[in-house]
């Protein structure tokens, strides 16, 4: 019997820069899936009440909450690889039956760590010699390929690569990645508030964004200086700006956090969620309610991520803040963010 834990992730900065070769930084929480299977010839697996059986060979989308699953099997079999199946279940915090979306998980947070899950497994039983960066490459094809995500996602890199007590700097570009330490006094909140207002528009932006690139006569992000940008016109200019400067930010974060100058990160958080309020489009009156909470409670800074609003506060200060973000109401929902190991696997 193989035991699997895989965690979910936190992206504290670059959500949106992977797609253009950039930098991301980010930390695998303590909420995880977990994943309990034997080897078998064909794939059976249970989530809830449900469960679901489909051979190994030549897996299709059905549409429902076991196509991450699928995906695996078809990645690694483009990639030359043909494990076996297993029988198991899953279960823990990050994915659960009143979790699901359509039938199937939407978020790719728990998607990526139900991928995490399977391709680890899949690397053990069948000895597969896959590294940690090989299986998040894959769970990031997954994605991308197989589930039909609109961009890349920094959270397969960051539950694959993750260690306790620290953030994961990536380059997305070059694969390469580097940790730092996340000092005790810092608390990160996550709370959930629905929708970032822009999930619509990803492929305008995106088609924004690459003729901006072509434009200039790059390929990514990180190859553009600030002082190229006007050179451009449109839309798309205000969009790779952000993107510039979000680079920027991953690495000026990575460096507050290892000098610990929580005051500098909390600072990046709040220019991060102004550039994208004012270049992007992100933003509500809830998130603009809890940000204003966060500021009277003494918070380093805040700054909307995805559908969420990330709070660094100091730790001895976040229960306070905790229960006042509570008692706004509405659809927002908060939990402090624990920083964890990435996908680990043991045999019984």
């Amino acid at each position: 019997m193989y035991q699997v834990r895989s965690p979910g992730a936190a992206v504290l900065f670059g959500d949106r820069t992977p797609d253009t070769g950039g930098y991301t930084l980010s930390v695998a929480t303590d909420r995880a899936t977990a994943l309990a299977a034997t080897p078998a010839e064909d794939v059976t697996v249970t989530l809830g009440d449900e469960t679901r059986t489909f051979e190994t060979a030549d897996p299709q989308p059905a549409g429902d909450w076991a196509d991450p699953i699928r995906g695996c099997y078809a990645v690694l079999a483009d990639a030359g690889f043909e494990p076996g199946g297993f029988e198991g279940g899953v279960d823990g915090e990050l994915i659960e039956p009143s979790a699901l979306a359509g039938n199937r998980p939407a978020d790719v947070n728990v998607t990526s760590s139900l991928e995490l899950a399977v391709l680890a497994l899949l690397g053990s039983a069948y000895e597969l010699d896959l590294s940690r960066l090989d299986i998040a490459r894959l769970a990031r094809r997954v994605e991308t390929e197989f589930l039909g995500r609109d961009r890349p996602t920094a959270a397969s890199f960051a539950i694959a690569l993750s260690k306790a007590g620290l953030a994961l700097f990536v380059d997305a570009d070059a694969d390469s990645y580097a940790r730092v330490a996340v000092p005790d006094a810092l608390q990160l909140l996550s709370v959930s508030t629905g929708s970032d207002g822009v999930g619509e528009r990803v492929s305008e932006r995106r088609n924004g964004v690459r003729r901006a690139l072509e434009e200039l006569g790059v390929e990514s992000a990180p190859e553009v200086d600030l002082a190229m940008l006007p050179q451009l016109d449109g839309p798309g200019a205000d969009r790779l700006g952000y993107l510039v400067r979000e680079n920027a930010r991953v690495s000026q974060a990575a460096t507050a956090l290892d000098d610990g100058d929580l005051d500098r990160f909390g600072e990046l958080l709040d220019e991060a969620h102004h550039d994208l309020t004012e270049n992007v489009g992100a933003g509500s009156p809830t998130v603009d309610r809890i940000l204003e909470t966060a500021g009277e409670h003494g918070a380093y800074g805040a700054r909307t991520i995805g559908s969420d609003v990330l709070v660094a506060v100091k730790s001895g200060r976040a229960p306070a803040l905790l229960e006042a973000i509570e008692n706004i109401g509405g659809d927002a929902a908060v939990s402090a963010i624990d920083t964890a190991d990435g996908v680990t696997v043991s045999e019984r």
